[in-house]
C-alpha cells in the first residue's frame, strides 16, 4: 500500500537537511525475472528461463518467499545442476489465493470434477490456512463479492484496468 505523501513523516524527512524520501516500486516483469536469476546465482546455483517464469507464476512478486524458494531449490539441485521448471513445479507450491481464484473460476463454470480435484491439491498444500475450511468460505466470499463489483462496476462503464485500481487486485483475476 503507497504511503500518501502528504503523511507528516514523509513530509519531515523531505524538509530535513539530511532527510531522504526515495519511492521503491515492487519489482514485476523482466526487473523481477532478472532479480531471480541474479539470486539463484548469489546463492550458487543457475535456474532456467523456464523455471523463473514457474516461480513467478508461483510466487508472485514477493522476494522473500522466492528467496526462500531459491535456498530449497538448490539444496534439491544440490547446487551443481540449474534448477528447472520441473524442480519449481514439484517443491514451490502455488500461491494460496491464486489457487482458490482457480477454485472459483471452476464452480463458476460448474466445472465440478476440476473444482473438486483442485480443492484437493490445496488442501495438500503446505500452507496451514490451505486447511482451514473457514478460510475457503471467507476467500469464495471475498471473490464473489469482488466479482459482483466488478460486474457493477462494468455495468457503469467503469473500464476492467481502473476497476482493478480501484479494487487493489493484481493481475490475475483479468488473465
Amino acid at each position: 500500500r503507497a504511503i500518501s505523501p502528504r503523511n507528516p513523516v514523509l513530509a519531515l524527512a523531505a524538509k530535513h537537511p539530511a532527510g531522504k524520501v526515495d519511492r521503491f516500486e515492487p519489482l514485476t516483469g523482466p526487473a523481477l525475472s532478472q532479480w531471480v536469476t541474479g539470486r539463484a546465482g548469489a546463492i550458487g546455483v543457475r535456474i532456467t528461463t523456464e523455471a523463473v517464469g514457474e516461480m513467478l507464476s508461483r510466487t508472485g512478486n514477493d522476494l522473500r518467499r522466492i528467496d526462500g524458494e531459491l535456498h530449497k531449490l538448490a539444496a534439491y539441485a544440490a547446487y551443481a545442476r540449474p534448477i528447472t521448471a520441473d524442480d519449481v513445479r514439484e517443491l514451490v507450491p502455488e500461491d494460496i489465493t491464486k489457487a482458490i481464484w482457480n477454485l472459483v473460476d471452476a464452480l463458476g463454470n460448474r466445472q465440478a470434477a476440476k473444482a473438486l480435484n483442485l480443492l484437493e491439491d490445496n488442501i495438500d498444500q503446505r500452507d496451514p490456512r490451505s486447511r482451514q475450511p473457514l478460510y475457503y468460505l471467507a476467500m469464495f466470499s471475498r471473490q464473489i463479492r469482488q466479482i459482483l463489483v466488478l460486474k457493477d462496476l462494468s455495468a457503469q462503464g467503469v473500464r476492467a484496468d481502473r476497476a482493478q485500481q480501484e479494487l487493489g487486485l493484481s493481475d490475475y483475476p483479468f488473465a
